[in-house]
């Protein structure tokens, strides 16, 4: 895929299974199946109220990984589905013994230091209000 399909994916958050295997230039279904077998396998994805599994940019990485071993490595699926989850774990390990927050968190500190921000915002606008009325 070309550098600003790529670039346009990684300016959200989450991704529903359309776009992922539009960017992977796959098919639906091998989405389907590789994502079930990673989960099989241990690999947890994030899902909305309706069961629907959400993407994410360290997920997108992984089934990326997952299609190379499988079609420029001749890698079996099984074998490489096993090398992604295991590559994956380690990493998350690392991260963990380095203090490194994973993408979720971010995200979520994010939003807490946005919803933070808004309401003291809202706080001054108040008093701004009631300055205004004296």
């Amino acid at each position: 895929m070309n550098d600003v399909a790529d670039s346009a994916m990684s300016d959200k958050i989450a991704f529903y299974s359309k776009e992922v295997s539009d960017n992977l230039e796959i098919a639906a279904s091998t989405l389907r199946k590789w994502s079930a077998m990673l989960e099989d396998t241990g690999y947890p994805f994030r899902k909305n109220g309706k069961g629907q599994r959400l993407y994410y940019e360290k997920d997108i990485v992984a089934l990326r990984h997952l299609k190379w071993l499988t079609q420029n490595e001749g890698m079996a699926l099984e074998n490489a589905v096993n090398e992604v989850v295991k590559r994956v774990k380690e990493t998350e390990e690392i991260a963990q013994e380095l203090d490194v927050p994973s993408d979720m968190t971010r995200h979520d500190d994010k939003l807490d230091q946005l919803s933070s921000e808004s309401g003291a915002w809202n706080g001054d606008r108040q008093l701004i209000e009631k300055l205004n009325e004296q």
